[in-house]
């Protein structure tokens, strides 16, 4: 157990008929406005409620029954507490949805927690399948929110389930109408310390930058960073980029707070401006999904050929198309970028409706959610 920063409440908070299982996802997924809708039991060894925490070592001492310590707390705080609905947005904890086995009759809700790429699609399919086995059958639970249907045809060999279409949850808060920037282009940061791009693929992502930066000379923008990186490495993320635009740049931090109260700024930041380049962030199909002019560039993260790494998995759609490609060459960035800021509002809605809203939909203010849960 990771004690170093463990808190322990020992009174039993107030009723609430949701209950959220990992605040860590949680925060910055809060489907609504309301605050006092639901109750947080966290998982990750933050804070235990302190008799709930003994009764399951005692519990573990005397029959494990391949159960963790923390796995028999979870089902035992959800006996105490007693919710009508037990829900999460962790949904590579595989636990969680053993929940029904246990609380059948209880509705126990998944929300998918990120959009998923190739690797972590196929490494989820995997687990659930072994998961499958051990349960002798599908496992089930009341309702998984997916972003879109193009998912479900995975999901539905492995889960007996209700799947609903909502889109990202943060990102269908209806944010309030600002004026639009179309002096400038948003860059959506994939900056990472991680040795394989810095060894294998840096010069691929210096080469994109800068022709990034030639298009915004040559047509009059000013250049935007959306950050990525943590709070702690946001000093060295401003560096890099510093290095690769002279400090020719606008700069936002994506996290403004510490943990477990942090939440992106950029939902809210992209209010102010039209135009995005996106690489493989969630942010990128998130914005595009509720109207936003997005261009996407896969080729800078490619060391290899690989047919799966594309714009738009798993939907069967080509390599370049209308504001996506996965090529470096400068025509065809200039071309996606070009398109996004000439292309008329009435086909792009169109482009949005085939090419985005499967893979992620856009539920505005997320009202299937709420009219699930009645609030």
């Amino acid at each position: 157990m990771k004690l170093k920063f463990l808190k322990l409440r020992f009174l039993k908070p107030k009723y609430k008929k949701i209950l959220v299982l990992d605040n860590a996802t949680f925060y910055r997924n809060k489907f609504s406005r309301k605050k006092d809708v639901c109750n947080t039991l966290h998982t990750r060894y933050e804070e235990f409620y302190f008799f709930i925490l003994i009764k399951s070592i005692f519990l573990f001492l005397i029959d494990r029954k391949n159960l963790t310590i923390l796995q028999i707390y979870i089902i035992e705080a959800i006996k105490w507490l007693n919710p009508k609905f037990v829900i999460s947005f962790t949904d590579y904890d595989y636990f969680f949805f053993t929940l029904k086995n246990y609380f059948p009759k209880k509705k126990i809700i998944i929300f998918q927690g990120s959009y998923r790429s190739h690797i972590t699609l196929n490494d989820q399919i995997k687990k659930l399948k072994r998961l499958n086995t051990l349960n002798k059958g599908k496992l089930k639970i009341d309702y998984f929110f997916i972003y879109g249907k193009t998912l479900k045809q995975y999901y539905q060999k492995l889960l007996k389930t209700n799947f609903k279409f909502c889109g990202s949850v943060r990102n269908n808060f209806i944010r309030k109408k600002s004026d639009k920037n179309k002096e400038s282009l948003v860059i959506i940061s994939h900056f990472t310390t991680h040795l394989d791009i810095y060894r294998i693929r840096y010069h691929k992502v210096i080469k994109t930058l800068k022709l990034i930066e030639k298009y915004c000379q040559l047509n009059n923008l000013k250049l935007v960073i959306f950050g990525r990186a943590k709070m702690k490495l946001q000093r060295e993320e401003i560096e890099f980029y510093d290095s690769v635009f002279n400090k020719n740049y606008e700069y936002y931090p994506s996290l403004t707070q510490k943990f477990p109260d942090r939440e992106s700024n950029h939902y809210s930041n992209a209010e102010k401006y039209t135009f995005f380049l996106n690489f493989t962030s969630t942010l990128g199909y998130e914005l595009a999904a509720k109207g936003k002019r997005v261009a996407f560039i896969y080729g800078s993260l490619i060391q290899k050929q690989d047919k799966q790494l594309k714009f738009g998995y798993p939907q069967k759609i080509k390599r370049s198309g209308y504001f996506w490609t996965n090529t470096l060459k400068e025509k065809e960035i200039f071309r996606i970028i070009d398109f996004i800021r000439k292309v008329d509002e009435k086909k792009w809605k169109k482009l949005i409706k085939k090419n985005i809203r499967p893979i992620l939909n856009f539920d505005p203010g997320n009202k299937r959610i709420k009219k699930i849960f009645k609030i």
